[in-house]
């Protein structure tokens, strides 16, 4: 069983040729179901090239994954529950796709040390700072986790807002057909290196003003 303890993330510059041939299958699902193609994808240029980084999104589906693997030009590691890891054919499957196992709700110091230091290493981490998947569509409230985290590992986070999943399949819905864009914000840099609860909060606001300001724009 892969758990946070022999877990080791993929390349995230020097994709894996299975992870590549996922890709092509995802990116293939999400013309046809999504209709998401480059050209609905803004600010690709804001992700680094090296180095690594916390893709921090909104969440709103089970599709928000795969989509953001379609966006980012980079191969990504995910944060995903450890339940999800007891098959063991499907916890290769997942492993190979780049997710990593986190006990939700229960102050997983583990994964977020663990995570700290493939971010130091070089590798992009996606996070959901909302945690878990709206039920209505909206942001909803941001958490703490992704702040305190780009402030250990020193990492910049890269924002993104993806609008569409909701739609396309809900929280408790059938999928459907949907129209998918994606808009990545610049990257925001930690301004301070001390993991207090002053620089979390103000860090977390940040966060939250950007895709505040990004679902703005999408209702206009």
């Amino acid at each position: 069983m892969v758990t946070q303890n022999n877990f080791v993330p993929v390349s995230s510059e020097k994709p894996s040729g299975f992870y590549r041939l996922c890709l092509y299958l995802v990116r293939l699902i999400a013309w046809l179901l999504l209709r998401l193609s480059k050209n609905k994808i803004s600010g690709r240029e804001n992700i680094p090239k090296t180095g690594g980084f916390i893709f921090a999104s909104n969440h709103a589906s089970h599709l928000d994954p795969p989509v953001l693997a379609v966006a980012s030009p980079r191969q990504l590691t995910y944060l995903a529950k450890i339940e999800l890891f007891k098959n063991p054919v499907f916890a290769r499957l997942i492993k190979s796709l780049g997710a990593f196992p986190i006990q939700r709700g229960k102050g997983d110091m583990k994964a977020i040390e663990t995570a700290a230091s493939f971010l130091k290493a070089g590798h992009a981490l996606v996070v959901f700072p909302e945690g878990t998947r709206t039920l209505t569509g909206k942001i909803g409230r941001i958490r703490s986790g992704a702040a305190r985290l780009a402030i250990l590992a020193n990492a910049p986070i890269v924002p993104a807002y993806i609008s569409g999943t909701y739609k396309a399949w809900p929280k408790h819905g059938k999928i459907k057909s949907g129209n998918v864009t994606v808009k990545i914000g610049n990257p925001i840099q930690p301004e301070s290196s001390e993991d207090t609860p002053s620089s979390c909060a103000k860090l977390t606001k940040r966060i939250e003003e950007i895709f505040k300001k990004f679902e703005a724009e999408e209702i206009l």
